[in-house]
């Protein structure tokens, strides 16, 4: 719910369907970071599911909820696998 107190969030894209779950959960991780407690999310599933869009999710929503410059507060490193790994189980990044 946004009030006027909350501007809305940034969205990556309009539709993010059945993930409001894991999102939360990954978002409290970062938060979690950020107030100094290390912490670890895996994303993993086949190819098309989603993980790259979530991801994008999370990341907006970190990025606007930081404080002053998100730059002191977050440092993001994005991978991404190359075409011809994409079949295999571990891939090189």
């Amino acid at each position: 719910m946004t009030t006027a107190e909350s501007p809305p969030l940034p969205t990556a894209c309009p539709i993010l369907v059945g993930r409001s779950s894991t999102l939360t959960q990954i978002v409290r991780l970062a938060e979690r970071a950020a107030g100094g407690q290390g912490r670890v999310a895996l994303v993993s599933g086949d190819a098309g599911i989603g993980k790259s869009r979530l991801l994008a999710e999370v990341k907006a929503r970190i990025l606007a909820s930081a404080t002053g410059n998100p730059a002191d507060n977050f440092l993001v490193l994005e991978g991404r696998c190359f075409e011809e790994d994409r079949h295999c189980g571990v891939g090189k990044i």
